[in-house]
């Protein structure tokens, strides 16, 4: 490189350091491939057709075809062994899978015969697809030759043979725990979105943390990461509760959340937390929000609960809106906001959005707009109620309606959101002396009906959170990311032609570190993979993919792992990764 080149670039590291140092305090320890999802010797899987949602079946008359799920599934099921260097047996019995005359032919059937060990019944599992867990299947003896659905058929008993791998999705696989089979849904019945729940789980600092449960109906959540929660903050108190996500103007996801530790008690904290996502898997740019004692109106505040968004249209800004009590300034937790451009920092400073006209307390507030209008439904803490009031303008002022929630019941910690594709909303609250929450039904916002317990569900104990509808592939994404036992995936028919965007074009998604002290390869990829400390590393230059081009190994570089891009020049593109500068891949 020249001088000037070395120069300019060694100024841009200076300051890349400071964002990478940042960037990594701030990074979850996500794996988005798991060891979960490992296929595991001696274990039973189901193999599903990526194109058809159908299974790898053995015929009655012996032969291999694809079929849909039978309710006896004995002749759909495939005990995995393992034949060692990453190669599996695929058995039935005694018998196996076969590359019928043992050769890498295009067109070869698949068979089922005695088990002999030989290279046409061993068989490598080759990971396609990062979001939904398929894989191309070629026998030791086939070279690129791929199982394969003849003549790219979704028809019960197409055939199974192979062919050389050319990447159509009659050549991709699901590999299923027997337990783990995805729902099928066809056109008719498709779902048109799911659900997302983000809350906290009790008030130990091990609860006080970021966890997940995603649901199909919106009425019914199961809880994600088997019960564990999925993210924890590294900053204030290290805690958080009453998560609340909005997805942003810019397409963003953005996160805020009262950054309060219970055991330090319910006068304790000074701040509010934010982050933000692109995925909804990992979390960056973690900031703390000071709202004590640095703005005239919240002098002295002990607390800053709750705090939630929406993007006012009017100010074309986020109007960022909280629960906060000052001490000297009438001792009263009621509801204040104020407006951020990035939701990172307010921008201008706290002021009063609303109090009940009684004088009582008004706590977690959830704002919505519809009908040109401006909906918050509240906690009056005085009471222990959820209330409604509606305003014009999203600052206010705000006119009570109305009592929500049952009388006898203390409730906290509403938020509403809309079934998708219909008229209904749901409300969902905590009725947290009584550990359970409480849904409500509406069309009119106004006028709710609350459901039997029987008619909704949770496998779990939440409390406070908040839930948004995301799209199918969200939802198996997220899942794939927090697997939980008999959370199952939905297989969508129109996936396929949705998604292939990032397979097509070799995109390389992976951020971890390089492996320091292992060379022991456990995975395989477009990376080589080992495992240190219980998490993934990459075995170093060991790119798999022959359509990406590692330029800079030849300037004494390695090949990135993501493609953030921190400099450009002449050469190329260029990343930092274990505070060393590296290529971005040219694919």
């Amino acid at each position: 490189m020249e001088i000037c080149k070395i120069l300019s670039i060694f100024i841009v590291y200076a300051l890349v350091s400071i964002m990478a140092s940042a960037k990594s305090s701030n990074s979850t320890n996500n794996l988005s491939r798991r060891a979960y999802f490992e296929i595991i010797g001696g274990k039973d899987y189901m193999i599903m057709s990526h194109l058809s949602g159908k299974y790898i079946t053995i015929a009655n008359d012996g032969s291999i075809h694809q079929w849909e799920k039978l309710s006896d599934t004995k002749s759909q099921v495939w005990r995995f062994e393992s034949a060692g260097n990453g190669r599996f047996a695929i058995l039935s019995g005694n018998n196996a899978l076969t590359v019928e005359n043992g050769n890498n032919k295009d067109g070869n059937k698949i068979i089922l015969s005695q088990y002999r060990k030989t290279s046409a019944q061993h068989f490598i599992l080759h990971k396609t697809d990062g979001n939904y867990d398929t894989y191309y299947i070629t026998a030791e003896c086939s070279g690129n030759a791929a199982l394969d659905v003849y003549d790219q058929s979704s028809d019960n008993g197409a055939k199974i043979d192979q062919w050389n791998y050319w990447g159509g999705d009659n050549q991709r696989f699901y590999i299923i725990p027997i337990d783990q089979e995805p729902i099928v849904y066809n056109n008719n019945n498709m779902p048109k979105g799911a659900y997302l729940f983000a809350f906290f789980q009790g008030n130990a600092p091990e609860k006080e943390q970021l966890s997940y449960a995603l649901s199909i109906d919106g009425y019914n959540f199961s809880i994600l990461n088997n019960g564990r929660s999925i993210w924890k903050s590294n900053v204030g108190t290290g805690c958080i509760r009453d998560p609340f996500i909005l997805k942003g103007q810019d397409g963003y996801y953005y996160m805020l959340a009262t950054d309060m530790r219970s055991y330090s008690g319910w006068d304790s904290n000074r701040n509010i937390l934010s982050a933000k996502s692109k995925d909804l898997i990992h979390w960056n740019d973690v900031t703390s929000i000071e709202i004590a004692n640095k703005y005239p109106l919240t002098q002295g505040a002990d607390r800053a609960w709750a705090p939630q968004a929406i993007y006012d249209h009017e100010k074309n800004s986020y109007m960022i809106y909280f629960a906060v009590r000052v001490p000297n300034r009438g001792n009263k937790t009621i509801m204040y906001y104020a407006y951020s451009k990035d939701m990172k920092k307010l921008d201008t400073a706290p002021a009063l959005l609303f109090q009940p006209r009684n004088g009582n307390e008004a706590i977690d507030s959830d704002i919505i707009f519809q009908n040109n209008k401006y909906y918050m439904y509240y906690k009056d803490e005085t009471r222990k109620t959820i209330c409604l009031a509606t305003a014009d303008h999203a600052s206010g002022p705000y006119q009570e309606i109305k009592q929500l929630s049952d009388n006898g019941i203390e409730v906290e910690g509403c938020n509403i959101y809309n079934i998708i594709g219909t008229n209904k909303w749901l409300m969902m609250s905590d009725a947290y002396v009584n550990q359970y929450f409480v849904l409500q039904e509406t069309t009119d916002l106004v006028n709710f009906r609350t459901l039997n317990r029987n008619t909704y569900g949770f496998n779990f104990t939440p409390r406070h959170g908040y839930v948004i509808p995301i799209t199918i592939a969200q939802y198996n994404e997220i899942l794939n990311a927090y697997p939980s036992v008999g959370v199952r995936p939905i297989y969508d028919p129109n996936e396929a032609s949705q998604n292939n965007d990032a397979t097509e074009n070799n995109e390389v998604k992976y951020n971890y570190p390089y492996c320091k002290t292992t060379s022991s390869v456990v995975y395989t990829d477009d990376f080589e993979w080992g495992i240190e400390n219980d998490d993934w590393c990459i075995i170093k230059a060991k790119s798999k993919n022959s359509s990406c081009r590692c330029w800079a190994e030849k300037l004494g570089y390695n090949c990135c792992t993501s493609k953030e891009v921190y400099f450009e020049d002449e050469d190329g593109k260029w990343g930092v990764e274990n505070d060393d500068w590296c290529g971005i891949l040219q694919c």
